[in-house]
């Protein structure tokens, strides 16, 4: 009988890179050799963790600055016992949604993954739970893109959304089922909190790792891997932009369906900031308001919702701001300060550049209430300026934020001012 020694190398290649998590590769001879944490120059390489966000609810999930609730046909989302509460109580067809405020801008060519905990302490059919990464809500499926657990109905799995299509791996089906049986010997209760990571490369085609705490070691397992290269034709999912997702959904039951989660995390795996090379800096121009006492607008910038005819995932850093003013006196105190999210009346918005900008403009509102204030700068005299760098403080603008530089004088005086900004393509 003849021994195939490549054959036997590939076999062991693949058993030692799904122990190890490492690369592994056939050399010209068939032989092993391992290729992983090498430069093209032979240099170690070593990932580095990078936190895009990060949360907990020892306090409170009412935070609108950290997280959006959504809820429908009743139910609630509140926090108990350090833990996020979503209940549907028992009005048909009620849904509770939590998602981050910030979402994970995609890093092309770096893995990332999510990290939480999960309690479930009642399954029904007809109904779900889920708790990962997802993008926006969908029309057939919960969600139009996502990497997420849970239960849909009374089957738990892996389930992952690719453009409004939901695709499930039931737990019977993972690599280790959890059922006492699997190479890890532990039995999951679904009633008690577990710690799960969702560990993906994309590029559109990576592998999506799911990962779980072993009670009995206290150590990270991988119970299922995806496998996507050389498998398929398209994405595994259409945007991996995401949101970390709570959903709760009781469907056509009169069933209060609760599901609860005490922390979450993403990361970026390796080095990475939100300034990069290629994303393009805009600036609104100078905008000029004439005969300024009380406080009026002088420009406004919104993040737009939408881009390219679909929803828009793109943040914008904000650089720099500039204002001056020339009065009628030369003991005059005028200021302008920056207002996000404010209401404004009159306003009329102009697209900076329709295909290279996610940016719209106004410089037509005459009315100013509400929106979050910071950064006032005072212009003293007949002839104030100032000009301040914001890049240090990282202020950022969400799809569908807006941010006003309103300004105000003592005496009637001409106002101009300008904002530098980054889009974080």
């Amino acid at each position: 009988m003849s021994i195939d020694l490549k054959t036997i190398s590939k076999k062991v290649v693949s058993l030692f890179s799904d122990q190890n998590n490492k690369q592994m590769g056939i050399d010209g001879n068939g032989l092993y050799v391992e290729q992983s944490s090498r430069t093209a120059f032979g240099e170690s390489l070593v990932g580095q963790l990078h936190p895009i966000f990060q949360g907990s609810f020892e306090y409170t999930v009412d935070n609108t600055d950290l997280n959006t609730n959504t809820s429908v046909n009743g139910g609630t989302i509140t926090q108990a016992s350090a833990m996020a509460v979503l209940s549907t109580w028992t009005t048909t067809a009620s849904t509770q949604l939590l998602q981050t405020k910030q979402h994970a801008k995609y890093r092309a060519g770096l893995g990332a993954v999510n990290r939480f905990t999960m309690l479930s302490p009642l399954s029904l059919a007809g109904t779900e739970q889920y708790i990962g990464l997802a993008d926006e809500v969908g029309s057939s499926a919960a969600f139009k893109n996502g990497y997420m657990i849970g239960f849909d109905g009374t089957t738990f799995g892996y389930h992952r959304f690719q453009n409004d299509v939901k695709i499930t791996k039931a737990l019977a089906d993972w690599d280790d089922p959890l059922d006492g049986e699997g190479a890890s010997g532990m039995t999951i209760d679904h009633t008690k909190l577990n710690v799960f990571f969702v560990q993906f490369k994309y590029l559109g085609g990576g592998a999506i790792k799911i990962w779980i705490e072993d009670e009995a070691t206290g150590k990270e397992i991988v119970v299922h891997t995806e496998k996507y290269a050389n498998l398929n034709t398209s994405p595994s999912v259409h945007n991996p932009n995401f949101f970390h997702t709570m959903w709760v959904n009781n469907g056509s039951t009169t069933t209060d369906i609760v599901l609860k989660g005490a922390s979450y995390a993403f990361f970026i795996e390796g080095k990475t900031k939100l300034i990069e090379l290629h994303q393009p800096s805009n600036s609104s121009d100078l905008v000029t308001a004439n005969t300024v006492t009380t406080e009026v607008p002088i420009l406004t910038i919104r993040n737009k919702a939408a881009y390219a005819g679909k929803t828009n995932f793109i943040d914008i850093l904000l650089k720099h701001v500039t204002a001056a003013s020339e009065a009628n006196s030369a003991n005059n105190l005028a200021s302008v300060r920056m207002v996000k999210n404010a209401t404004l009346g009159g306003a009329s918005y102009a697209d900076i550049n329709t295909t290279n900008s996610v940016v719209d403009i106004d410089v037509a509102a005459n009315t100013i209430t509400g929106g979050q204030a910071f950064l006032p700068l005072p212009l003293a005299g007949k002839n104030g300026s100032d000009s301040e760098s914001l890049a240090h403080l990282e202020l950022i603008l969400n799809p569908g934020d807006t941010l006003t530089i309103a300004g105000k004088s003592a005496n009637a005086a001409t106002i101009e001012a300008e904002i530098l900004w980054r889009e974080l393509f």
